[in-house]
């Protein structure tokens, strides 16, 4: 029973592609406009729909249905569109709480919780209410085939078919968002609802990379192409507003429902009849050229339990002050030496960390698995660490360098001065830059540890011995989030405009200032 439960769940709430079943819908009928299905009238985005395949089943109270429908022109997928639910009947919720949080929580795939690919995540959880949205990208052939997640390959098998038998074509790389509403206190069923769009059909102009990681629409990458940013944006106000009217629908509690009051405005609820007076933003003064303001962002990492970390030197470089970000408190950092020519730097702050990474007395070999960690997003927009996982393609940096290597693991500019480890937890390199989107994709440099070493050593410090046991996964994760930190260089605003107007500069300026 236990696993026929998480395989119904985990095909119905975690796939962006999942089969389908309702009792109006008849595979191969088309529909547009509002739809009613059960108790409930969904308005279905624009066009005409077909309904791809619907099934519904039933054991003992509980009963689910769902249905895939999808947007076609001359044998092109345009859109994907899913909604479904299952309903427990109020029975047996104390085993069915654990389940729903294991697939949701624990599902190595995808799920309620930060991951690199992921653009956007909304998450209301408490006690047995989830509340959940995500915006994503998807490489399509990924998601159907599902290379790295056979057991559920069969989920996609009934799409594919269509597919096939149809001779359709599908995008390369769709943009999707998917939503979860489960709230026993309001009604003792599980919902659920995805919808992917070719990014065309937002005005985007033809993309270049295809696959998951190279993809210009990952968050890792995005910030390279400002047209991609303008489409992403479009698609998670649209969707947001979409999830809104979900909760709006399904009579989510007010203290269950999505904060997005920064993404989209709140949809207005139909028996709502007092009308409220607008709130209007007060206009916010443009700062005087002399005022110290957040600026730009960077990552270091830990080497001592004394507060020692490592940086970029252009992170930190022309700041009136650096600051650390450090389990939500703000810890002011001195500089204790720098290296202009390699771009490193030492600095330290009261702070009395967990965790700190040990540097390998060894340089990095070709083809060797790496991982870089950092916050190429910056604080403002993701809180969560971002990793990616790589190999070393090349033993010297740009222009024959052998302080540096190159890698295939994303750096970006919010990466700089991250740590790039291996699989035992040691330093083996510093990320400190990224070749522009005109010269290539997928290539990116680091400082190597041996240059790192020689550089401290010539300052006095020393670092700890490095490990020779290779961590588990979930090890090297506790390092990597309590041993990394978001750092935030302050300075005048007069600076950050002197700073902007050279052509040469590699500091991850906010958006504001750019």
């Amino acid at each position: 029973m236990r696993i026929i439960w998480k395989i119904l769940i985990l095909f119905f709430l975690i796939s962006v592609n999942s089969n389908s079943a309702i009792t109006n819908f008849k595979k191969g009928t088309f529909h547009e406009g509002d739809v009613y299905w059960k108790h409930k009238k969904i308005s279905l985005p624009p066009g005409k729909w077909e309904s791809v395949e619907r099934w519904s089943w039933s054991i003992g109270f509980w009963t689910a249905s769902d249905v895939q429908l999808a947007k076609h022109s001359d044998n092109y997928v345009e859109e994907f569109y899913s909604f479904g639910e299952i309903d427990f009947m109020g029975r047996y919720q104390g085993y069915i709480a654990p389940q729903i949080d294991e697939i949701l929580y624990q599902n190595p795939h995808d799920g309620c919780y930060e991951r690199p690919e992921y653009t956007l995540l909304k998450l209301y959880k408490k006690g047995k209410v989830h509340n959940c949205f995500r915006v994503r990208h998807i490489e399509v052939d990924k998601e159907l085939n599902r290379p790295d997640d056979g057991d559920s390959k069969w989920a996609s098998a009934v799409l594919r078919k269509w597919i096939r038998d149809r001779n359709m074509i599908t995008p390369k790389i769709m943009l999707c968002a998917i939503g979860v509403y489960y709230a026993p206190v309001v009604r003792d069923t599980y919902y659920g609802w995805s919808h992917c769009i070719d990014p065309k059909k937002l005005g985007a102009i033809e993309a270049k990379f295809f696959t998951e990681e190279t993809s210009e629409y990952h968050p890792a990458n995005i910030n390279n192409y400002p047209d991609k940013i303008e489409v992403m944006n479009k698609w998670m106000i649209k969707t947001a507003q979409f999830h809104q009217q979900i909760e709006i629908a399904l009579k989510a509690k007010k203290r269950h429902k999505l904060n997005f009051e920064k993404i989209a405005k709140i949809p207005k609820d139909n028996k709502i009849k007092k009308k409220q007076l607008k709130k209007t933003e007060p206009i916010k003064p443009i700062p005087d050229d002399n005022t110290v303001v957040a600026a730009a962002s960077g990552t270091g990492f830990f080497v001592s339990d004394k507060g020692l970390m490592v940086t970029n030197h252009h992170v930190i470089d022309q700041c009136k002050s650096v600051k650390v970000n450090f389990k939500g408190d703000e810890i002011e950092a001195k500089t204790l030496a720098i290296d202009k020519t390699n771009d490193l730097a030492i600095i330290k702050a009261e702070i009395n960390p967990d965790k700190f990474y040990p540097v390998s007395n060894e340089d990095v070999t070709l083809l060797q698995d790496i991982i870089v960690a950092g916050f190429p997003l910056g604080k403002k927009v993701s809180a969560a660490i971002k990793t990616h996982k790589g190999s070393v393609t090349a033993l010297a940096g740009y222009g024959d360098n052998y302080s540096n290597f190159q890698t295939d693991a994303t750096i970006n500019q919010g990466n700089s001065g991250g740590p790039v480890i291996d699989q035992k937890g040691n330093i083996v390199g510093i990320a400190v830059a990224l070749m522009s989107a005109d010269a290539g994709q997928n290539i990116f440099f680091a400082v190597k540890s041996s240059t790192l070493k020689t550089f401290a050593s010539s300052n006095g410090i020393s670092f700890s011995q490095p490990s020779n046991i290779d961590k588990t996964n979930a090890e090297l994760g506790k390092l990597i989030t309590e041993g990394t930190v978001f750092l935030e260089c302050w300075m005048t605003v007069a600076k950050i405009k002197q700073l902007i107007a050279k052509e040469e500069n590699k500091k991850a300026f906010y958006s504001k200032f750019r």
